[in-house]
């Protein structure tokens, strides 16, 4: 065994976003390349500088930084003989060996599916925040969320139909996350799950409910049901609950769509109209509230392609209406400058 310190472990779990090739038997090279390096600096080391478990405890004790035990690779994969003990337990140990592996992938594949629904479903309560948030006579701060937030929900929403098996596979290899979960998976099996203790309590508090009863944005998502789908009961299957994780994406990202065109629409009758008097009147940065709006047309430019009818129509009204603020107040923006 070689102690590995958070600083390290996390540098090794970083490099995690670096492509990597992954073998058939999920085995991690970064992770036995950093294993190596640990081994031999272990055996470099003279024995005082290995600490005994009860310092560790007492390192622990003082709030110091964890010390992260790793153990070899070799003890696992079948590498070492096990010649030297009966056949009987030499076989339990190799269908055990094999059991390892096939529970470790499995778990990397659930890992993949919590990955792609945490991520949608953090979205969705960014979105709901921005709601509760959102000012049509401040528009700006909004529009910028808003666009960081809906980017996110269409990568979420394509990497959740990629696993699912009904979207593009390439989507789910170019952002790497199944090599990056199998590291996970190898880092946990190495450190007995010790790595989680790298983790404060504090970054996984519950936050008190809020109070105050949010209204939704006229979604046309109404559903009064609010008994556990048939899909959160029993054990967890590969891709048994990922159609609805894309379905979840996709109404995220029409009642997205039908908000953000009703909140510039809004603006423009309101905090944008602000913008143009006090331009006007010899001052505002009119030219970044024109940059935004060919920001926002060009995004309704590309909903639009979707063809829902009920969405073009506010969009083609909503695009008349950012043309006519543009005209009504490019002429002031030449003028002032």
């Amino acid at each position: 065994m070689a102690s590995l310190t958070p600083g390290i472990l996390l540098k090794l779990l970083q490099s995690m976003n670096t492509p990597t090739k992954v073998t058939g038997d999920h085995r991690s090279p970064l992770l036995q390349a950093a294993i190596s390096r640990r081994l031999s600096d272990v055996h470099d080391n003279p024995p005082s500088d290995v600490k005994s478990e009860s310092s560790v405890e007492q390192e622990k004790a003082n709030g110091a930084a964890p010390v992260i035990t790793i153990h070899e690779k070799k003890w696992t994969d079948g590498s070492v003989s096990l010649d030297m003990v009966s056949s009987g337990l030499a076989k339990l140990g190799k269908d055990a060996m094999e059991r390892r592996k096939i529970a470790s992938a499995v778990a990397a594949e659930a890992l993949e599916e919590a990955i792609a629904t945490e991520s949608i479903v953090r979205n969705l309560s960014m979105f709901s925040e921005l709601i509760a948030t959102s000012k049509p006579e401040n528009p700006l701060p909004t529009i910028d969320r808003f666009m960081s937030i809906y980017e996110e929900v269409l990568k979420s929403t394509a990497s959740a139909e990629a696993i699912s098996g009904n979207g593009n596979l390439s989507e789910l290899k170019s952002s790497n996350s199944s090599s990056s979960s199998t590291l996970w998976v190898e880092a946990a099996l190495a450190t007995n799950l010790e790595v989680v203790s790298l983790l404060t309590n504090e970054n996984f508090q519950t936050p008190p409910k809020a109070d105050k009863k949010r209204t939704s944005a006229d979604t046309p998502f109404k559903n009064s049901n609010t008994k556990p789908s048939p899909l959160l009961v029993g054990k967890w299957s590969r891709c048994v609950g990922m159609n609805e994780t894309v379905e979840l994406g996709k109404n995220l990202q029409i009642e997205m769509q039908m908000w953000f065109v009703r909140f510039v629409e809004s603006s423009l009758n309101a905090g944008f109209q602000v913008f143009g008097s006090s331009v006007a009147a010899g001052g505002g940065p009119m030219a970044a509230v024109l940059s935004q709006l060919k920001r926002v047309n060009d995004w309704l430019d590309r909903v639009a392609s979707k063809r829902d009818e009920l969405l073009m129509e506010k969009i083609e009204r909503l695009k008349r209406k950012i043309y006519g603020f543009v005209i009504q107040h490019v002429g002031t923006t030449v003028e002032s400058v």
